[in-house]
C-alpha cells in the first residue's frame, strides 16, 4: 500500500495519521532481511551476507560485495517462482546504497527470460530501484523469477558492496509501477481527553490511482520520535500482519 504521514501533538503523545491506498495486485516482501537470507540464492561470483550496515528499515540489510565489472552479479528470489496472470506485469521495488562511487545496481527477472532494467550508477546515495516486466500476453498465467543485480562501474582495487533492503515483488494489470504517495491527511483536531482515552478527528488525503482504503493511527509518548519509513506496495495493518 502507498501511504502518507501526518504528525500531530496531543497532550504528551504523538499521533501519526497514516493514509493507506490499496496495494495493487499480489505482494511478496523479504521482511527487509530481518530473518536472514532465506529464499534468496547467489547466482554470481560476489559474496553475500546479512549486514547491520545501511539498513533502510529494521536492523539488517543484504550486503552483496563484488570486484567484477564484466557482468552483473545477480541474487535470485528462490523462495518460489511468481505466477503472473495473463495480461499482467511483474514489478520489483527495492532500495540500494553502495559503499563507493562505483556502485551500480538494477533489477530484473531470470525466467521465463533473463532480462533486467538499465543499470543505474547509485554510488553512496540510497536509491529506489524498480523493474517492470513485459506484459504477459500468453493467454494464461506464466511463471516468473525475480532477481537484483550488483556490479562495479569501473575497475577498482577496492571491492564494491551494495546494501539492499525492503525488496517487494508484486503483479498488477497496470502498465507502470505506482510510487506516488497519497496526499497528506489534514485538519487533525482533538476532542475529549480522558485518563484512559482520547477522541480526535481528521480529513483523509486523496490518491489519484486507487483512492484511500484505510487509515492507521500510531501513538508514541516519545515526542522526539521520527516518522517510520514505509514501502510503496507494502502491506500494513493495525495488528502487524
Amino acid at each position: 500500500m502507498k501511504r502518507n504521514l501526518t504528525l500531530s501533538l496531543l497532550a504528551t503523545a504523538f499521533f501519526i495519521v497514516i493514509n493507506l491506498a490499496p496495494k495493487i495486485g499480489w505482494g511478496q516482501t523479504t521482511d527487509g532481511y530481518e530473518n536472514g537470507l532465506t529464499n534468496w540464492t547467489n547466482n554470481g561470483s560476489g559474496t553475500v551476507a546479512q549486514s547491520t550496515t545501511n539498513a533502510r528499515t529494521g536492523t539488517y540489510s543484504l550486503a552483496y560485495t563484488v570486484t567484477s565489472t564484466a557482468s552483473n552479479q545477480d541474487y535470485r528470489f528462490s523462495g518460489g517462482t511468481i505466477s503472473v496472470p495473463n495480461n499482467s506485469y511483474l514489478y520489483m521495488i527495492g532500495w540500494a546504497i553502495g559503499s563507493n562511487s562505483n556502485a551500480n545496481a538494477s533489477m530484473g527477472i531470470y525466467t521465463p527470460s533473463n532480462t533486467s532494467a538499465s543499470t543505474q550508477t547509485i554510488g553512496t546515495t540510497l536509491t529506489q530501484i524498480t523493474y517492470t516486466s513485459a506484459k504477459n500476453s500468453s493467454g494464461s498465467a506464466a511463471t516468473y523469477g525475480a532477481k537484483f543485480n550488483t556490479r562495479q562501474t569501473s575497475s577498482n582495487a577496492t571491492p564494491t558492496t551494495i546494501y539492499w533492503d525492503d525488496i517487494i515483488v508484486y503483479t498488477s494489470t497496470l502498465s507502470s509501477v505506482d510510487l506516488t504517495s497519497p496526499t497528506a491527511a489534514t485538519g487533525f483536531t482533538n476532542g475529549t481527553i480522558a485518563s484512559n482515552s482520547v477522541s480526535f478527528s481528521w480529513t483523509n488525503g486523496s490518491d489519484a490511482a486507487t483512492g484511500i482504503q484505510n487509515t492507521i493511527i500510531l501513538r508514541t509518548t516519545n515526542t522526539s520520535a521520527s516518522t517510520p519509513s514505509l514501502n510503496s506496495q507494502g502491506v500494513y495493518s493495525s495488528s502487524g500482519g
